[in-house]
């Protein structure tokens, strides 16, 4: 039984939003951590005062507004830089003593709480800027701009006799730093900021390099400034340690070149194999690798026009003498055929047995890529290499949690997502001994679909291949469905049936094939067993897959799509 745990997303919002708001009040409350507090004799870091500033309303709120995101940012910075050391994170998600309590399973989880909490800082931080300005345009305050003298580390000081808000006089007084931050802080938190964004769903290389820019530029702003003096302590340590996670990552499980051999599964998509420098522990299902096309050393660390890519593996377990893998002697075992009809699809007859098969101790790595025709994509140059590097391996862990705990698993894959439910059966089957003398009995449904009939041609021939080899454990039920998408009308026919499961020609039903999945549970895993449901693909996949599990009382385990639509499932999966 799976210990029932809180997410890690619930736990970093509850962390966050109560000592942000602690933060935040004490500056109304207590003012226990003032700005005078870090001033000396020779060095004076400004003042903070309980008492609103006096004037009209627009004053106060000008005061409250600046206190309110002052703060707030500070947090929020720091915030985004933790939701990006990939590093530690993996560490924590693979920490059995953390997993017993927090549930790591969400892949998404830290994108979700960079984007909502980069949109509330960019929003909080252009009102904090502009905020002086509230009793120009509402209450008729006068303005003037009063240049100051230059400070360290990179500020302008105050003049004698400057006050920001003068009720006496009804004047705003700005210094030139105040413009010069209203102008970048508008720019860069704007149309700067929004153009990153969609250039990262378009280009990520360029998208990608323009957001750090503009995290870089706002660090350096926020730290500069004499009268920041809790962003020196608060947000400088944070930012050099997301330096360190980064640096640390390489380190532990930094950049490798290996020798990959490529098999040509169709125009589209390739089998890369390679043998790893080293292990790290037992493998997980669906472990993740970062693949670079890069043939120097470095380049692959500090290239600033390709970015390594994250890709789901799959693993040759060995033990005892046996292996669970093959490499299958694709080119010559089998083929199919689509019918006349474009109702199904029919075997042909195997050919000539090879003569010779990769050995398999040569390669304990493989991934399944879908490959581009871009000039610039990684996967075009994938197609080709015979050297590239890899970082990683990093542990999924819920998918291995998952299938080991017994219960119901459903596993839906697209495309060149179907590696780590490849991976989940020779898992099955590798540990099949001691599956069995557990207590824990569960079914295991995996849906495999793509438009391209070379890939369920190769799919076909690993199954097989699978079958031939390898045995399932007995206290683990099996099922696997594929379906060819591509090519015209869905068929209206019964699916064929195989060895290793049935085959379609059209779009598998997973609303459908989640009730049937549903209406057989109980039984065998037991009660207070979680369900679950695992999906790799694209937006509108995993969209159809998300709204099964939901309608039928699964897990849905959320996952980073290959696409960045905002799809339908309709658009590609019938409910």
């Amino acid at each position: 039984m799976m210990r029932q745990r809180v997410s890690y997303e619930a736990a970093f919002w509850s962390i966050f939003l109560i000592g942000t708001t602690l933060f935040i009040l004490d500056r109304f409350t207590t003012n226990a951590w003032s700005r005078q507090s870090f001033s000396t004799a020779a060095y004076k870091t400004g003042s903070d005062s309980v008492a609103l500033k006096e004037g009209p309303w627009t004053v106060k709120m000008y005061d409250i507004i600046a206190r309110v995101s002052g703060r707030y940012t500070m947090s929020a910075l720091n915030a985004l830089f933790f939701s990006m050391m990939k590093t530690s994170h993996q560490y924590l998600a693979e920490s059995e003593a953390v997993c017993r309590h927090i549930d790591f399973s969400d892949e998404t989880a830290s994108l979700r709480i960079h984007g909502r909490i980069g949109i509330s800082l960019c929003v909080l931080t252009v009102v904090h800027v502009w905020s002086i300005l509230f009793p120009v345009f509402l209450s008729r305050y006068s303005l003037q701009i009063l240049p100051g003298t230059l400070s360290f580390p990179l500020s302008e000081r105050k003049p004698a006799g400057f006050a920001d808000a003068d009720a006496a006089t009804r004047m705003i007084s700005m210094q030139l730093d105040d413009v010069y931050r209203l102008i970048l802080m508008s720019i860069l938190l704007g149309p700067l900021m929004v153009h990153s964004v969609k250039k990262m769903a378009t280009d990520y290389r360029l998208g990608i390099r323009l957001h750090q820019f503009i995290m870089l530029l706002y660090f350096i702003d926020i730290v500069r400034r004499h009268t920041h003096p809790h962003s020196w302590v608060l947000n400088v340590p944070v930012f050099f340690a997301w330096l360190a996670d980064y640096a640390w990552g390489l380190v532990r499980r930094g950049h490798v070149r290996v020798d990959v051999e490529t098999v040509n599964i169709g125009p589209e998509y390739v089998a890369l194999f390679w043998r790893a420098a080293g292990t790290d522990g037992e493998p997980g299902i669906g472990d993740i690798v970062h693949l670079n096309h890069s043939g120097q050393r470095h380049q692959f660390r500090f290239d600033t026009a390709e970015r390594k890519h994250p890709f789901t593996s799959l693993a040759r377990r060995s033990g005892r003498g046996r292996y669970t893998w093959t490499k299958p002697g694709y080119e010559y075992d089998l083929e199919f055929r689509v019918r006349g009809s474009g109702h199904g699809l029919e075997k042909v007859p195997p050919g000539p047995a090879p003569t010779a098969k990769t050995e398999a101790a040569r390669w304990d790595r493989c991934l399944i890529v879908r490959t581009y025709t871009s000039k610039h994509s990684l996967t075009r140059k994938l197609r080709t290499r015979r050297t590239v590097g890899v970082w990683g391996a990093f542990p999924t862990g819920a998918m291995t949690r998952a299938v080991r705990s017994g219960g119901d698993v459903l596993m839906v894959a697209g495309g060149s997502g179907c590696g780590y439910i490849l991976d989940a059966l020779h898992y099955l089957a590798h540990h099949a001994p001691r599956l069995d003398a557990r207590a824990a009995r569960g079914r295991l449904l995996c849906v495999l679909t793509t438009h391209d009939v070379h890939l369920v041609r190769w799919w076909s021939v690993v199954l097989a291949d699978f079958v031939a080899h390898n045995r399932l454990p007995a206290s683990r039920e099996v099922r696997i469905r594929l379906a060819l998408t591509g090519g015209g009308a869905p068929a209206a026919g019964a699916p064929l049936e195989f060895r290793w499961g049935s085959l379609q020609r059209g779009r598998i039903d997973l609303g459908a094939a989640a009730a049937e999945f549903a209406d057989r549970r109980g039984g065998a895993a037991g009660g207070g067993v979680r369900h679950h449901v695992f999906c790799q693909g694209g937006s509108a996949l995993q969209c159809a897959a998300r709204r099964a599990a939901r309608a039928h009382g699964f897990y849905y385990h959320e996952a980073h799509s290959f696409d960045n639509a905002r799809a339908s499932p309709a658009a590609a999966v019938t409910l």
